[in-house]
């Protein structure tokens, strides 16, 4: 419950850095976060999102911001999984999306598996059951990094390092990935990435 104002020069991921000292590395793991309280109604859009985005940081596996707990909803959607599809975001919107199958016969110059969004162990164990056995086609780059240090350790100790080397796979430092410009995973004008990012 978040109650009162920030100083003048104190901001929101200064609380956001306390909270994290606070609760530590697994206070929350496996849990969900809620934040309520008379407070949140002088964060901006993006303070919350910021907010949010830092309790990962303490083992959550999300977090709400709930303005008001007495229970309005905008909304309410419900969705059979079942019909669920794979599907990719195309350049430039993560909200332009389109079935992998009409995507089928779009050449690749290069693939990146990792950062936040496909670094996790779960994911690199699904990367390694696909590429076990199989190589990297030729003319394409395939660069795979885990999220953390403790992730590529448990990737070594696992054997999917060395599944991901047999495969033709380049293995990247642990952090960030292709999302950003300014890392791994980078393509050259008309090239094509596929990317967890």
């Amino acid at each position: 419950i978040l109650k009162g104002t920030l100083p003048k020069g104190v901001y929101v991921m200064d609380f956001a850095l306390k909270f994290l000292g606070d609760v530590g590395e697994k206070g929350f793991d496996g849990k969900m976060v809620e934040f309520t309280g008379n407070a949140l109604e002088n964060f901006s859009v993006s303070e919350k999102t910021g907010l949010c985005s830092m309790v990962s940081n303490t083992g959550a596996v999300s977090a709400l911001i709930n303005e008001d707990p007495r229970g309005k909803y905008v909304g309410e959607y419900e969705y059979d999984l079942s019909e669920t599809v794979p599907c990719v975001t195309l350049p430039g919107s993560l909200y332009c999306t389109k079935r992998v199958t009409e995507l089928k016969d779009t050449a690749i110059s290069a693939g990146f598996i990792g950062g936040c969004m496909g670094g996790r162990i779960e994911d690199l164990r699904v990367a390694a059951d696909i590429l076990k056995g199989n190589r990297v086609r030729t003319g394409v780059r395939l660069l795979i990094g885990s999220v953390s240090n403790d992730v590529y350790l448990k990737a070594v100790n696992e054997g999917l390092i060395e599944i991901f080397l047999d495969s033709g796979a380049q293995v990247t430092n642990p952090g960030c990935g292709s999302c950003r410009t300014t890392s791994i995973g980078v393509v050259g004008d008309g090239e094509v990435l596929l990317t967890t990012g």
